[in-house]
């Protein structure tokens, strides 16, 4: 087990080669690609329709249809780091882009585990207005920018932004096996998502392959688990297909299973697997405060500004930007196989280079 530090896991695994079109990823630092494509997605859901009523200065370029231009989105890019370096091509605007403003100082939150505040900024670049009517317009609609992120960081969700984590795994606990014509019992779970408890708890679920004539449509099956309380709670379902090809959950939203009977089945023709149903995040959008690891995440007051781009050979060019700043804070949690022990009389030698460690020994 490695040390982490938010998201981040300690030693950092080695980028991989990105392709051209995909070199705005974030390595060293994975927090900012979740901050990153949150921002991007509510923006675009929220404001995107009315952008592309805005966006009036490109709609003479090869694509526009019928005078709004192909792809007249919001955002357009994401980046990962400050614009001003000028990192990027004015003709990838409108963009999002998300850095590390400041880094922070640690401080002990409890033992063995210290906590990082510092800031992350969200800035978003529209494209330079050339004309006066342009720039009437958009200065306002930055209204609508801030208040955008502000609900959507305020509320830690958005809708329209879910992770993968948060769908339906229909074999995360138990992948496909066969039935039987006697009772059995599942108590070992192997799946991809066994042995984790649901922080938000979801139904369980049961799959069926299609199998003519081969389930028990009759005698319940027995889930046994552990509900968002800790306390142990058992549900009867059933199938409702004897030719299979189904999905069926439980009522109740399990955090981590225990048990599940199955009845005998007709034959041993079909399969089944065992996992969960949506989180129940899916409705009202996935936390982005966990998916980026931070302990603590909260917008701060946005300020709306000229800025000035580092420009190759030339003289920085001016931009309009909102900028948004987030308070953060992300604990260190160190392996728990490399912490030390004072009181372990075990842990003594000599170092690398010949010096003594010494020994605590407690005679009662």
């Amino acid at each position: 087990m490695s040390d982490s530090v938010g998201t981040l896991s300690l030693p950092v695994a080695a980028p991989t080669v990105y392709p051209p079109a995909d070199r705005t990823r974030a390595p060293g630092d994975p927090a900012l690609v979740q901050l990153g494509t949150f921002a991007a997605t509510v923006l675009q859901a929220d404001c995107g329709a009315a952008w592309t009523a805005l966006d009036r200065g490109r709609r003479d370029q090869p694509g526009a249809v019928d005078g709004t231009r192909a792809g007249s989105n919001v955002v357009r890019s994401v980046h990962y780091s400050d614009p001003r370096l000028g990192y990027f091509e004015p003709d990838v605007l409108p963009g999002v882009f998300v850095w590390r403003s400041k880094i922070g100082k640690w401080s002990w939150a409890a033992a063995n585990c210290q906590r990082r505040t510092g800031q992350i900024t969200v800035a978003c670049l529209p494209p330079r207005a050339e004309a006066d009517p342009q720039r009437r317009e958009r200065d306002p609609f930055t209204n609508a920018v801030y208040a955008s992120l502000f609900q959507a960081f305020s509320k830690l969700r958005h809708p329209a932004w879910v992770t993968d984590a948060d769908r339906a795994d229909l074999d995360g606990l138990l992948v496909a096996f066969a039935t039987s014509t006697s009772v059995q019992t599942i108590s070992s779970f192997t799946g991809a998502l066994a042995g984790q408890t649901m922080v938000a708890a979801r139904p369980i679920s049961i799959t069926t392959t299609a199998a003519p004539g081969a389930y028990n449509t009759t005698d319940p099956i027995v889930v046994t688990g552990l509900l968002k309380g800790g306390a142990s709670f058992v549900e009867r379902v059933y199938l409702t297909d004897p030719d299979g090809g189904e999905t069926i959950t439980t009522i109740f939203p399990f955090s981590s299973p225990t048990s599940v009977r199955f009845p005998a089945m007709v034959s041993t023709a079909g399969t089944i697997a065992i996992g969960y149903s949506d989180s129940p995040d899916v409705r009202k959008g996935s936390l982005i405060q966990p998916a980026a690891g931070c302990a603590e995440l909260h917008p701060s007051e946005g300020v709306y500004s000229e800025i000035r781009v580092r420009q190759p050979n030339a003289d920085p060019m001016p931009f309009m930007a909102m900028e948004f700043p987030l308070y953060v804070e992300e604990d260190l949690a160190p392996s728990t196989t490399l912490l030390f022990d004072p009181w372990d009389v075990e842990a003594h030698g000599t170092t690398t280079d010949g010096d003594e460690v010494f020994e605590i020994v407690i005679e009662e």
